[in-house]
């Protein structure tokens, strides 16, 4: 884990591969075309997803054109017993 979320399956636990897991899921998110003539909506479902993934729900908020939207999560914070 790093953070909250998990990066890839984080099996290993050195920190050269959690580095690797890193750049991995960066390189995913840096390749969507998010031009701002163009649609955005294939990485937010892509983020949706992974957030789903670990529990996290996120609300997806539409532009009025219909082919842009942003995405809001909340992580709420763990309480300790006692």
């Amino acid at each position: 884990m790093i953070g909250w979320y998990k990066v890839g399956d984080m099996k290993s636990s050195t920190n050269e591969s959690r580095m690797t897991d890193v750049i991995t899921l960066l390189t995913k998110l840096v390749s969507f075309d998010t031009t701002s003539s163009e649609s955005n909506l294939a990485l937010i479902e892509y983020v949706e997803g992974y957030l789903a993934e670990y529990g996290v729900s996120a609300e997806r908020v539409m532009s009025p054109c219909g082919t842009k939207a942003n995405l809001i999560a909340e992580l709420a914070q763990r309480r300790r017993a006692g």
